[in-house]
């Protein structure tokens, strides 16, 4: 029996841990729609599946609570399938096995799907008790939030009628969510004729792993390495003082995680590998344990031997895509300027692919300001910056989607209370200062419904998961 099972509240645990049995990565949630369907229908609610994926469940008021205000509850089903290099995971057929540590739950060798497992398993809990007494209820479990935003962006019309919208997608008992960041991806691709390699050349593997990784709206402001630009420094050493010619690359697998892990497959003369791995291993791993040693205190970077790849990249298009990697902006560009501590502005070099004549890059950028984000008009913004370097480096470019911003936070006009008044569904509740935190994540917010509106604040921006400190992720 799963030790999660005899922790409180029982039911929310409960149900976690049935959500857990049910393989739900972004992209291949098939099997938790159907599941959801399943577990309505055998507790007498009402359900359905909309034509944009997402699950819905009502739940009639408890009787002589009619009249009272439609609470939808909202959640997203999907999760960031992440594990470790050594895990033989398959998130698409697989359980999310998990343990106790101590005062955490944690998954073996996965990301746990708590973002947003646990929304989904309270609202199962709420609407499976009949001892509650509630008005009506809506929960609106959403599609595929963790990647593009589908479920939210193309709901049906008309299938919401709650006056209050909870949404449960957040980590922090007091937090008021009054805005986010956009994000948009920019998608990179190049198809090129291979070489055959030089007779008599080496090839090796050069590894970075060990890294933290995280994701890029919350954890950007920590400076955490990112595994791809970080072996992008070192492959253009050893193309460099090395002679080493690039076979393929792999580097990140999630738009939205910080890599922690990249590698590379080189070849050279034979008579350099020893030199390069010294270089690597001794001088590489000194650098970069210098720069990231306290924030990243597994990083590690090997040279293992490697069988001979069958094709090169050309050297003009190899040189090309490395210093693109080295170019493209990675990590926090600019901070809100009436917020400095806040982040408006970042990118996350998220994936690299070069592999049988064909060079891919995904970018993942965000912002709070809608003309950097949108429209360009900043010189240093990443959504121009990045095709022109995709353009120098003979690929084409191609935006893949972007997800809705909420306008920052602005200054307290003079004279206004330290009251805070949050708008949910255009109706407003005058909402105490003392012992709140407003927050304005560098992330998309889930729900649509949740444009809040700030007229006044006071106590303390912080952002999630940025503990003990007033910077936003």
């Amino acid at each position: 029996m799963s030790e999660i099972l005899k922790l409180e509240p029982e039911a929310i645990w409960r149900n976690f841990h049935l959500l857990n049995q049910v393989p739900r990565p972004s992209g291949h949630l098939e099997k938790i729609q159907q599941f959801l369907l399943n577990w309505a229908k055998e507790h007498h609610i009402e359900s359905r599946l909309d034509n944009a994926g997402n699950v819905l469940m009502y739940k009639a008021a408890s009787p002589g609570m009619e009249d009272r205000k439609v609470v939808t509850l909202q959640g997203h089903m999907d999760m960031v399938p992440q594990k470790t290099p050594d895990s033989q995971h398959n998130f698409e057929t697989d359980p999310i096995e998990t343990w106790i540590d101590g005062d955490w739950v944690r998954a073996r060798n996965t990301t746990l799907g708590a973002d947003d497992g646990m929304a989904v398993a309270t609202i199962m809990a709420i609407f499976e008790d009949d001892s509650l007494c509630h008005g009506p209820l809506e929960a609106f479990i959403t599609a595929d939030e963790e990647t593009t935003m589908y479920g939210v962006d193309h709901m049906e019309d008309g299938l919401l009628k709650g006056d209050i919208l909870l949404n449960l997608d957040n980590e922090t008992h007091g937090e008021l969510m009054v805005g986010s960041a956009g994000g948009v991806n920019l998608t990179a691709e190049l198809e090129f004729q291979t070489v055959a390699p030089e007779a008599g050349d080496k090839a090796v593997r050069i590894v970075l792993h060990g890294l933290r990784g995280g994701h890029s709206g919350l954890e950007i402001n920590e400076g955490r390495a990112n595994a791809n630009k970080n072996l992008a420094r070192v492959v253009a050493d050893a193309i460099a003082n090395f002679e080493a010619r690039l076979a393929e690359w792999k580097g990140g697998n999630m738009r939205n995680a910080i890599p922690r892990e990249a590698e590379a497959v080189l070849t050279l003369p034979a008579e350099n590998v020893a030199a390069l791995k010294e270089a690597v291993e001794t001088e590489w791993q000194r650098d970069l344990v210098d720069e990231y040693g306290v924030i990243e205190p597994n990083l590690k970077i090997e040279v293992k031997e490697e069988a001979m790849p069958t094709s090169l990249v050309p050297e003009e298009i190899q040189d090309n895509l490395v210093d693109a990697l080295l170019a493209c902006h990675n990590g926090v560009l600019r901070f809100i300027p009436h917020l400095p501590s806040i982040v408006e502005t970042s990118s996350n070099l998220a994936i690299v692919e070069i592999v049988d004549g064909r060079a891919f890059f995904k970018v993942l950028v965000r912002s709070s300001a809608r003309s950097l984000l949108l429209h360009g008009r900043h010189e240093g913004d990443d959504r121009r910056r990045l095709p022109r370097l995709a353009t120098l480096a003979g690929k084409r470019d191609r935006d893949a989607h972007g997800t809705g911003l909420q306008r920052p936070l602005r200054r307290r006009p003079e004279g206004t209370s330290g009251a805070c008044r949050i708008g949910v569904f255009g109706d407003f509740e005058p909402l105490p200062r003392h012992g709140r935190r407003i927050v304005r994540p560098h992330a998309p917010i889930t729900s649509h419904a949740q444009r809040a509106l700030l007229h006044s604040f006071g106590g303390e921006i912080l952002a999630p998961r940025a503990r003990n400190t007033s910077s936003h992720a």
